[in-house]
């Protein structure tokens, strides 16, 4: 049914067509947000270092995380589940994978006594750059083979930052053996 809800009477529904149905359940779908669109991020809503922002970043941009967890500009702040995380496997992998890579700068930043830690420019540039290239085939067969198809698996900007163009095993590899001369660690405060 797509005719709207008026309202609920004792045993029924009435539609703005004045009808009366009955219902044995109601399920309210309202959409969503996939996180590999960038109109999910609101400008404004995350605002880093010297101004960064991230809603503004993405669309100006295109989607992109340092691993798919951290953006130079944003200390201290990790994505679970952020641009090119999916590998193929189950939901719960590669939010795990994400959280243990959190954890594991944050557990050196402590181990440091840092107060912040952030992931440098070049080393984000560097994987972004890979994980762009690696994606190229991906890319192709989603918005030049698949153009007519719609899904989540391309965002707006015809990307997919939806899929990591890596396996399990080695996006896995690299979430628990990222070099920490990728981070900086430091005790500032702001």
């Amino acid at each position: 049914m797509t005719t709207p809800i008026e309202g609920f009477t004792e045993h029924d529904l009435r539609t703005t067509d004045g009808i009366e149905r009955e219902f044995d359940m109601v399920v309210l779908a309202t959409g969503y947000h996939v996180f590999s669109d960038p109109e999910t991020y609101t400008p404004g809503l995350v605002v880093g270092c010297d101004g960064l922002d991230l809603g503004k970043y993405y669309t100006e941009h295109g989607l992109q995380a340092y691993e798919s967890v951290s953006l130079p500009g944003l200390p201290n702040r990790w994505t679970l589940v952020g641009p090119y995380s999916w590998t193929g496997s189950g939901w719960h992998a590669f939010v795990e994978m994400t959280a243990d890579h959190a954890v594991r700068a944050i557990s050196e930043a402590r181990r440091r006594s840092a107060t912040r830690v952030a992931v440098r420019q070049d080393a984000h540039d560097a994987y972004h750059r890979r994980i762009y290239r690696d994606g190229a085939a991906m890319r192709y067969y989603l918005t030049e083979l698949n153009a007519h198809v719609p899904t989540y698996y391309r965002n707006s900007q015809g990307d997919s930052t939806y899929i990591r163009p890596t396996g399990f095993f080695s996006a896995r590899r690299a979430h628990h053996r990222f070099p920490f001369t990728d981070y900086d660690f430091d005790r500032r405060t702001a």
